[in-house]
C-alpha cells in the first residue's frame, strides 16, 4: 500500500512538472512510479500525457502505446480511453478515437467522460451541433457536471446561441 502511495506522490510530481514545462523531470517521475506501483493504471496514463507533450519523433507513438498499455493493464480505468480517443483525434484518426470511445462505453457504460470527450472532440473538430448532443446527453445523467456544461456553453456559442451559452 505505501509503495501505490508514494507512486501516486510521483504522479503528481509528474503532473506538476508538465503543468510547469519541466518534461525531462516528469519523465523521471513517471519512471519512479513505474518501479513503485507498475500496475497501477495511473502510470501509463501519466506516461502518455508525458509523450505527448514531448514533442520528439515518435511521441505519439509512444503515447498510444502506454495508454494501450493502460486499458490492458485495467480495462475499467476511463480516463487511459479518453487521452488516447483525444489523441488519435489530434492527429487526424478520428475513426480510432470513435471506435475507442465505444470500447470505453462497453467496458464502462455508465462513465460521464465519454460523451464529454465526444463533445470536446466535436467541439475541436468545429462540429458544435454534435458536441452540443453530447453535452447534453452528459448533462441528463450528471446535471453537475462542470466539464459539459462549459462544453455545452462553447458549442452554443459556436453555434450562435450566444444567450443560450451565458446562461449555461
Amino acid at each position: 500500500k505505501s509503495e501505490r502511495a508514494n507512486a501516486q506522490t510521483h504522479i503528481l510530481l509528474a503532473e506538476v512538472a508538465l503543468i510547469t514545462q519541466r518534461p525531462e523531470e516528469a519523465r523521471t517521475e513517471i519512471a519512479v512510479a513505474r518501479e513503485q506501483a507498475p500496475n497501477d493504471p495511473r502510470v501509463p496514463l501519466w506516461t502518455g500525457r508525458v509523450e505527448r507533450a514531448n514533442e520528439s519523433p515518435g511521441a505519439v507513438d509512444k503515447a498510444i502505446a502506454a495508454y494501450n498499455g493502460g486499458i490492458k493493464l485495467d480495462p475499467k480505468f476511463v480516463e487511459n480511453y479518453t487521452d488516447l480517443a483525444e489523441l488519435y483525434a489530434k492527429v487526424g484518426k478520428r475513426d480510432l478515437a470513435t471506435a475507442t470511445l465505444k470500447q470505453a462505453e462497453e467496458q464502462i457504460p455508465d462513465a460521464i467522460e465519454v460523451p464529454i470527450t465526444r463533445g470536446e472532440i466535436g467541439l475541436a473538430a468545429k462540429e458544435f451541433t454534435q458536441a452540443k448532443q453530447e453535452f447534453e446527453g452528459a448533462l441528463k445523467r450528471s446535471p453537475n457536471a462542470n466539464r459539459a456544461r462549459n462544453g455545452l456553453a462553447r458549442a452554443l456559442e459556436g453555434l450562435g446561441q450566444l444567450e443560450q451559452a451565458r446562461i449555461e
